[in-house]
């Protein structure tokens, strides 16, 4: 006697997704840093998680209070089978240092501005006096002025960028403080 036993099994073709998106929903310089990643697909089974800076997946995308600097989106299908990474950048500006030489927030300078065209930096005294035009690519203020201290005190700034795919120049102005 000859038995013919059939195995019935269900294949599922996932495909690569179909639409995605990742991207920053606040603004560069805002108090808070939010990044909101999406993926759909006209199939149904597919289901999409999501991790920042290769911690755990999440079903949900949407990632709150980040700090300004260059982060790393994942998106991937709940089976493993399909990867996307996209790179997330980030910028904003610490609020005080203390140029103290202490190692830590000796030196001020704008966060996570790697890769983001900046024409210009300049940073006043309260008089609104020009006290340094600083080298976007450079290490920021040490907290001197022609190689004297400079009094612990509020200090402005004004910066010039390029934000967007669509490459549009943008001015902020905010200010600093000095803390001795």
């Amino acid at each position: 006697m000859i038995v013919y036993i059939s195995l019935l099994q269900t294949i599922v073709v996932l495909g690569v997704h179909e639409d995605f998106n990742v991207s920053v929903t606040t603004n560069t310089f805002a108090n808070s840093h939010q990044v909101v990643t999406t993926a759909t697909s006209s199939n149904p089974e597919i289901e999409f998680w999501y991790s920042l800076d290769n911690e755990e997946l999440t079903a949900d995308g949407t990632f709150d209070n980040e700090l300004p600097e260059i982060h790393f989106v994942t998106i991937t299908d709940g089976e493993g089978c399909w990867t996307y990474t996209e790179e997330v950048k980030l910028m904003d500006y610490p609020h005080f240092f203390t140029p103290n030489v202490d190692g830590i927030n000796d030196t001020w300078a704008i966060i996570g501005q790697e890769g983001i065209p900046i024409s210009k930096i300049y940073t006043f005294d309260r008089f609104r006096k020009l006290v340094k035009q600083l080298d976007p690519d450079g290490a920021g203020c040490d907290g001197t002025y022609n190689g004297s201290q400079m009094s612990a005190s509020d200090y402005w700034f004004t910066i010039i960028y390029i934000e967007g795919a669509i490459c549009t120049q943008k001015e902020f102005k905010a200010h600093f403080s000095i803390k001795r």
